[in-house]
């Protein structure tokens, strides 16, 4: 290098500059590319899961009702009995399909999935009694357990520069799907009452609900087709594109610098064992423990969260709650389409959240106005609301204020979800869950805040026991309240990324996304429960000032963040 005034750096500067110079300063945040066709057949597929598996939600108990009246059953029990018969095999065959997944490959398993899907609801539609109903409930919920397969393919064709923007798109793809069943079954339920003309023939009217059945099978099909012909394997066990290091290199790159490989060389590497780990291995692992007590204390919470967030809405003030204007009669496709976009948490927080909210509405809906409540969701509802559930269906005139709530913070949820990819870039995906599982604390113990806001609104009306419009503060109060619950809900698709980090192998993925994806279900099934019991006690006993279910929910809220601290000291 020459230097002002026509001298030249010695050598030995130049190499000390040049090593004090960073290497790889640019490409160490640039991610590398995303095989973005793979990656769109994959979303694509995972899309019509949901859509499949809830097309059926405006019609499902009304399904039931008729099957049951002409059996001379009771519709109660065999709809919480079919919703209880899907549950439980979906949570079971997640850990199965996953095992499965890492021995035959992600594409059997998805096309097997797929096509299951699609075969048992049209047979759903067709359903002429109540035994084939629980049948197809049965084998519908088995096939949809594939989803840890389908997370395991997002796993293994990102890495861990670029997986920070394949997680967040794939996890607000299956939000879509969410959204969009549900519109396929309230548009074309019962086709020979909405288009008497173009549905003459008597099988529309003898089957009133199988229109909207096959057009989400032929979706699935389509999503069959595409595993076949269009998505590459990806486990490495089973993918030509890594069945030997050799295939894929040039001759130049074979050519070896010193002596040839031996024959001892060759034999050892072929000998590698790719065997999935069982799992008592991964349960031995303790970073992973961590991460799937991680997932299942984030289950959890969000479950919790969106089902007390809805009792409180709906108690009066003086019981701790923040009595919202429901003037309305009752949810119908629109505001279940609100509250469908705004939870964008796995389907069972969804169906928590709505079980206490038809429950409470339901004992303050009035008696004389004809009310309809979309069925699947009232499993959990006690039978003095059958007479409830079975009227006539009446539309609302406007939304409610909860639906306006959840559904604005729907859309704020997808704007944060969009914005993951810089977040986890810029400070990292163990510093980001931390900071997502520290906001479910925040946010559960703020909901007093929100109600004591209320109390001091009503206090200066004098309206305690009211329904009424929410004031500028309580708006403010609850707004804060649902932002830091969707900052929590970020979690969900950055453990996707920890359990994909942390397991040992990627013929072992299906195994480990089963066992996570098993342990937040199972703890997201519970947690409705136990918040609610909690929330009703506080109330009625006056503990801690109703404020009970808020000190356990901040201690377990606490302990999730505790737990996540630990992947990280596991991991170092």
């Amino acid at each position: 290098m020459t230097l002002a005034g026509g001298s030249v750096e010695p050598p030995a500067a130049q190499a000390a500059q040049d090593e004090t110079a960073p290497l790889l300063a640019k490409q160490r945040n640039k991610p590398n590319p995303l095989p973005k066709l793979q990656l769109a057949i994959i979303y694509a597929i995972k899309l019509t899961l949901p859509i499949t598996h809830t097309q059926s939600l405006p019609y499902y108990n009304v399904f039931i009702e008729k099957l049951a009246a002409s059996q001379g059953a009771d519709t109660g029990y065999y709809s919480g009995l079919a919703h209880t018969v899907a549950s439980v095999t979906q949570l079971t065959s997640m850990f199965v399909w996953g095992r499965i997944s890492d021995k035959y490959g992600r594409v059997p398993v998805i096309l097997l999935g797929t096509a299951g899907m699609a075969i048992f609801t049209v047979f759903f539609g067709l359903s002429g009694s109540l035994t084939s109903l629980l049948l197809n409930r049965f084998f519908g919920g088995f096939f949809f357990g594939i989803t840890g397969a389908i997370h395991s393919v997002v796993g293994e064709l990102s890495d861990e520069t670029n997986q920070s923007i394949a997680f967040p798109l794939y996890d607000v793809i299956s939000a879509l799907g969410y959204v969009i069943g549900p519109l396929i079954g309230g548009t074309f339920a019962e086709p020979a009452k909405q288009w008497p003309d173009l549905f003459t023939n008597p099988f529309w009217t003898q089957y009133p609900y199988v229109l909207p059945c096959l057009i989400s099978a032929a979706i699935s099909i389509a999503a069959s087709l595409l595993s076949v012909f269009a998505l590459k394997e990806t486990l490495p066990t089973k993918s030509p594109n890594t069945a030997t290091v050799q295939a894929s290199r040039t001759d130049e790159e074979l050519e070896p610098l010193v002596v040839e490989p031996t024959a001892d060389i060759i034999i050892e590497v072929e000998e590698i064992d790719f065997e999935p780990l069982g799992v008592r291995q991964l349960l031995s692992i303790p970073v992973l423990l961590a991460v799937f007590t991680s997932s299942a204390a984030l289950g959890f919470a969000g479950s919790c969260f969106n089902s007390v967030f809805v009792l409180m809405a709906y108690s009066p003030i003086n019981q701790g709650g923040l009595a919202l204007s429901v003037r309305l009669r009752l949810p119908d496709r629109s505001f279940l389409l609100l509250v469908l976009i705004a939870d964008l948490t796995p389907p069972h927080r969804l169906r928590s959240s709505l079980h206490s909210l038809l429950h409470l509405a339901s004992q303050r809906s009035n008696s004389h106005a004809p009310t309809v409540v979309p069925r699947t969701f009232n499993t959990h509802l006690p039978s003095s609301s059958s007479s409830f559930l079975a009227r006539s269906p009446t539309f609302p005139k406007q939304p409610s204020q909860i639906g306006r709530a959840l559904s604005g913070m729907g859309a704020v949820s997808i704007l944060l979800k969009l914005c993951m990819p810089a977040l986890l870039r810029r400070y990292g995906t163990l510093n980001m869950f931390d900071f997502c599982m520290y906001s479910w604390v925040v946010a559960f113990a703020s909901l007093p805040l929100a109600s004591w806001v209320a109390q001091a609104s009503a206090a200066a009306v004098d309206g305690l026991q009211q329904f009424r419009d929410a004031s500028t503060g309580e708006w403010i109060s609850v707004g804060f309240v649902l932002f830091l619950s969707r900052l929590g809900c970020l979690a969900f698709s950055i453990i996707m990324i920890l359990t994909k980090d942390h397991t040992p192998g990627t013929t072992s993925l299906g195994t480990t996304n089963g066992l996570a994806e098993l342990f937040q279900s199972l703890a997201g099934a519970a947690g409705p429960i136990v918040v609610s019991s909690l929330f009703a006690v506080s109330a009625k006993k006056h503990l801690l000032g109703r404020y009970l279910w808020v000190v356990f929910m901040v201690l377990e809220s606490g302990f999730g963040a505790w737990v996540a601290y630990r992947i990280r000291r596991f991991r170092d």
